[in-house]
């Protein structure tokens, strides 16, 4: 709390905006992004270490979250005052750090990725480094939240890349498969959690939008394998960004524009976070290589 406090006094109205704007880039939006990117457009390889990295952390860290029911640093010391700004993404428990554990999860796989051009690379982790440093900045988070937020999102990583090393692709079915039982686990242990009042009904619906999203990814991902095995390689500058504002505006009208009609109904969000991500992986690459295959003949 000593370091939180010292970090409160030399706060400024530019390292506020600054710090809050490094959150942002941290959390779910360079998921989407970067995968979106690079599965639709780039890279399908890294797309594949952002995804299951991402993914694996997260349930790892979700369940970790549920299990300790540590409260915010600033509901344990109520002298110590977050940046207000930064209160409507400090959700849910507090260890540990869920954006160390985003940023941590989506840059490592990306400075792998590019050790041929190391400023990249350089970038990528300073990315990780900052986002942690900002959960202090803001007061919405421990050192400990954060070290354990990177140590889990790095040790997933650095497991799938083993894997993809060793196996080529072999592994990705299974890994998908590991996902979705975890993902199943997750939910189960959170409704026995719920039910007996352990958690409420706030901290569970955290725990079921993080196991549909997983859900869709990893199911998504099987399905694609399966049925389209889409390859992004070649995608010109001009086709791909179309692809990629058509397809991140679709994503993006599928998880939040149900919420204009209804509001905290869990199985519903659960749906548009499965839905969302599954629309990712399997339904927008199917219709990709549907029209693809309809201009080729």
């Amino acid at each position: 709390m000593e370091l939180l406090h010292l970090l409160e006094n030399i706060r400024s109205p530019f390292g506020d905006v600054f710090f809050s704007i490094l959150t942002f880039l941290g959390g779910e939006a360079s998921v989407i992004v970067l995968f979106a990117l690079n599965f639709w457009c780039m890279d399908k390889q890294l797309a594949y270490d952002i995804g299951f990295s991402f993914f694996s952390s997260a349930t790892v860290i979700q369940n970790i979250k549920i299990t300790a029911r540590v409260p915010r640093p600033f509901v344990r010391d109520t002298t110590l005052k977050p940046v207000e700004a930064a209160l409507g993404g400090a959700t849910g428990y507090s260890f540990p750090s869920g954006h160390t554990q985003t940023s941590a999860s989506v840059f490592a796989p990306c400075a792998v990725s590019f050790r041929k051009r190391i400023w990249l690379s350089i970038i990528c982790v300073l990315m990780i480094l900052l986002t942690g440093f900002s959960r202090l900045y803001l007061g919405v988070h421990t050192p400990e939240d954060v070290l354990c937020g990177f140590l889990t999102a790095v040790g997933c990583s650095a497991v799938i890349i083993f894997l993809r090393v060793k196996f080529k692709d072999k592994w990705i079915v299974p890994a998908s498969c590991v996902l979705i039982a975890g993902s199943v686990g997750s939910v189960v242990y959170g409704i026995i959690l719920n039910s007996t009042n352990v958690i409420t009904t706030e901290f569970l619906a955290d725990t079921i939008k993080n196991s549909a999203a997983c859900l869709g990814f990893a199911i998504g991902t099987v399905l694609e394998r399966r049925f389209v095995n889409f390859d992004p390689t070649g995608t010109k500058f001009k086709h791909g960004l179309i692809r990629f504002l058509i397809g991140a505006f679709a994503g993006l009208l599928i998880l939040y524009g149900p919420k204009l009609f209804y509001k905290g109904i869990l199985p519903f969000d659960g749906l548009r976070y499965f839905t969302a991500i599954f629309w990712l992986v399997f339904l927008y690459p199917l219709i990709l290589n549907r029209i693809k295959n309809k201009k080729t003949a």
